[in-house]
């Protein structure tokens, strides 16, 4: 497997840890709808690519969130974990927990509505 170089390096430096939770969401949900967007028409090398920045902002959301007190630390945690694992099932494996692309748009479409 290629190594995939960061692509975000300016928010790797802390600005992401700036933003309130619902815009990291709703960047994550930006890369999730490009990602689908490329899958539906057929280029799987650049929704692969989308996922891929989309996993690492989600990396940076649980690096932010080990910072926070208990309890938003472990709620904020489970949450992102389980995106993380969901997008990655969803993706690039067998989708074992039967995701579809409208409720994974769904789901981050919502983040976008609070910023």
């Amino acid at each position: 497997m290629d190594i995939i170089e960061a692509q975000h390096r300016d928010l790797e430096q802390g600005r992401w840890e700036e933003m309130p939770f619902p815009m990291q969401m709703a960047n994550i949900g930006s890369e999730v709808s490009r990602a689908i967007k490329w899958m539906s028409k057929g280029r799987q090398e650049r929704a692969t690519r989308a996922v891929y920045r989309a996993l690492e902002l989600v990396d940076f959301s649980i690096s932010a969130a080990q910072k926070l007190d208990m309890p938003m630390r472990k709620s904020r945690l489970k949450e992102l974990c389980r995106c993380r694992e969901e997008l990655c099932s969803f993706f690039l494996d067998d989708n074992e927990f039967g995701s579809d692309a409208r409720s994974l748009q769904r789901y981050y479409d919502q983040f976008a509505l609070l910023r």
